[in-house]
């Protein structure tokens, strides 16, 4: 359904884009969750690799492990190919993530927030994306189910929350930790700078 909704050209296009926009949208939440970061060029990378991986990689790949059945040395051949070609790929993507603004870093958010951002993507799929009437009737579920979602996430996330969450800051002179309490009280620890003041003989 996605495919034929994306006004591209090409069924190909349209089918890579498809699949490029849901992987972006499902490992969203769940790399940012784990890993703190998140790479804006990560949906480009995937769209100029995946092909390559398809077409390239993978044939090579299969005819080189068919064709070291029959002569070892010429499937070490394509191997080695495949092996050049993934360096390759490799360093482009290392050079990639050394980039400035490649990544963005950010806390990790919470529970009611991953369902309110699946569920805000479903009702997105429900009234635009889809024309099936089964499909189309559950967004008078899911509407109400991201109100009561961005309720909790504003008011009831605190409120119910159990452990405290310690959060360390790199200010450029050190670093700041950032203590939440689970009453919803909040510390901020920054011991980093040098105070423009006369020191004493024994602290220097």
């Amino acid at each position: 359904v996605l495919t034929h909704a994306i006004p591209a050209p090409s069924y190909r296009l349209r089918q890579a884009l498809s699949v490029l926009i849901v992987s972006q949208v499902v490992s969203f939440p769940v790399i940012i969750y784990h890993f703190y970061q998140y790479s804006w060029l990560s949906g480009v990378v995937n769209l100029l690799f995946v092909p390559i991986y398809s077409v390239v990689i993978l044939p090579l790949s299969s005819i080189s492990l068919l064709i070291s059945y029959l002569s070892l040395g010429w499937g070490a051949v394509i191997a080695k190919l495949v092996a050049v070609i993934l360096h390759g790929l490799d360093d482009t993507c290392a050079w990639i993530a050394h980039l400035p603004i490649s990544t963005y870093s950010i806390s990790p958010p919470a529970f009611s927030w991953i369902l309110c951002y699946f569920f805000l993507w479903w009702f997105t799929y429900v009234a635009v994306v889809s024309d099936l009437q089964p499909v189309m009737r559950l967004r008078y579920f899911t509407l109400p189910a991201i109100c009561v979602l961005l309720v909790f996430q504003l008011y009831g996330d605190k409120t119910f929350r159990h452990s405290a969450l310690i959060t360390v800051i790199d200010v450029g002179q050190g670093d700041a930790t950032l203590i939440e309490a689970p009453n919803g009280e909040v510390m901020l620890i920054d011991g980093g700078g040098t105070l423009p003041t006369r020191k004493m003989q024994w602290q220097s």
